[in-house]
């Protein structure tokens, strides 16, 4: 899991934190992290770069702090309502951590995001399963809106890239960087409600 922000500012040698300080969270199973979709980069650049339209010229640069442990664990030990820009990335294995995309956990992210203009980015790029309906429940019952990226599948493995990211205010979804990217969604009628009590792997498993 890596934590990153710009850092605090200071009155009278004091530390601030500034109302707009922009903070994100990584959630990822793998190091180095696999390579973005470039839309989706593209978005997290965006974001940084009007924070620091709006910093002192002095300002040091921020901190990247890589915290070992369950994300999701070590998330709740995590201030607040603290994070613009929540991306998890640690679907691609065989393997998924379920517990990270249960209504719960989605709950959880909410809970850390500052406000409306904050972004939840999820990596869904898999072989073997279908997340996007269990992603579309959670921003149905959530009243989020959402947009799926998509790379098509060149001739290496990493070429292929399948994002969702979720946000309220749909603005922060529309950057012109996303045109030709956007990729469809199942229909509402296929959203799949998982939660920490129950969850099905059997319902996304891909038709070979």
């Amino acid at each position: 899991m890596i934590q990153a922000g710009l850092p605090e500012g200071h009155d009278n040698g004091k530390p601030r934190r500034d109302k707009r300080f922009r903070r994100g969270f990584l959630f990822t199973q793998e190091w180095p992290v696999r390579q973005m979709c470039e839309p989706v980069r593209q978005m997290c650049e965006y974001v940084r770069q009007r924070e620091l339209a709006d910093m002192p010229v002095n300002t040091p640069p921020g901190t990247i702090d890589v915290v070992m442990g369950d994300a999701r664990l070590r998330l709740e030990e995590a201030p607040a309502a603290a994070y613009d820009v929540l991306i998890i990335d640690a679907f691609s294995s065989d393997a998924i951590p379920v517990h990270l995309l249960t209504e719960e956990a989605f709950h959880l992210y909410l809970a850390h995001l500052r406000g409306p203009d904050s972004v939840l980015a999820f990596n869904v790029t898999n072989k073997s399963v279908d997340l996007r309906p269990v992603l579309l429940s959670h921003a149905m019952h959530n009243h989020m809106n959402l947009i799926r990226l998509c790379r098509p599948q060149g001739p290496r493995v990493d070429d292929t890239s399948d994002w969702i990211l979720l946000s309220r205010n749909h603005k922060m979804l529309e950057l012109l960087s996303f045109q030709g990217h956007v990729a469809p969604m199942p229909p509402f009628k296929d959203a799949l409600r998982w939660t920490d009590d129950y969850s099905n792997l059997f319902q996304v498993l891909r038709k070979r």
